[in-house]
């Protein structure tokens, strides 16, 4: 009977194992089944942005200012083209050795165009591309551009023509040394100071009437004497011994 009774026990335990391990099982595949809806990937009813469902590209030309590449020593070749778009990442295009340039299939919509160059600064330009699918009743293809610091300063874009305002400063110019700056520095008056006094102060004591100068002494003397005695007294007062 006792071998029976552990028999027993033992299926009893088995059968108990099994069911716990068929219910983890399962709760791992509805777990799974749950969560797959979530990252599955689904198609939209709308796309993100218009510029995702522009199919339709376009070309711009344009055309960098020679002149302000002359004066700074600046080769066409070392002149950086991107256009920034929305959705369709950056465009870079390649400054020729007269200057124009291509921006290939560029997407309808409002995008950055910048222009960088070593040596030259060239204000950031915001262009307009108008497609088929825009509700502005313009021909496909039109571009506009304007300065995006100055919205009110619109640009030829036949070609896009950009110009450089001013040179680049990398580093601070060096201060120049000048006569003002030497008299103006600190230490050049202390030694300006001590030279006057040095050559001029014995001049202006000469100067000065002998009897002046002794009743000046005399007065110096008379003064300092008081304070002298108070603190001679002060002194002696200290110094004695008390009962």
């Amino acid at each position: 009977r006792a071998s029976t009774m552990s028999r027993s026990r033992t299926r009893t335990r088995r059968t108990v194992a099994h069911a716990c391990l068929a219910f983890v099982a399962l709760a791992f595949v509805a777990l799974g089944a749950a969560a797959a809806p979530m990252g599955a990937l689904r198609p939209r009813a709308r796309p993100l942005s218009d510029a995702l469902a522009t199919t339709a590209r376009y070309d711009i030309d344009g055309v960098v200012d020679l002149a302000a590449l002359k004066v700074a020593n600046v080769h066409t070749k070392d002149v950086r083209i991107t256009l920034t778009t929305h959705a369709h990442g950056k465009i870079r295009a390649a400054v020729t050795r007269d200057g124009s340039f291509v921006i290939r299939d560029a997407p309808s919509g409002t995008h950055a165009l910048d222009a960088l160059a070593v040596g030259l600064t060239f204000p950031p330009v915001r262009v307009r591309v108008y497609g088929d699918d825009d509700e502005e009743d313009m021909p496909a293809g039109t571009i506009e551009a304007v300065y995006a610091e100055d919205a009110s300063v619109a640009l030829d874009t036949k070609p896009l023509k950009l110009v450089a305002v001013s040179r680049a400063e990398y580093f601070e110019p060096t201060a120049r040394v000048t006569v003002r700056s030497l008299v103006m520095n600190p230490m050049f008056m202390l030694v300006w100071m001590s030279l006057f006094m040095a050559y001029v102060g014995p001049k202006i004591l000469a100067s000065i009437d002998p009897e002046e100068l002794k009743a000046m002494q005399e007065e110096l003397t008379r003064r300092s004497q008081p304070s002298s005695a108070a603190s001679a007294s002060a002194s002696a007062s200290a110094s004695a011994p008390t009962r």
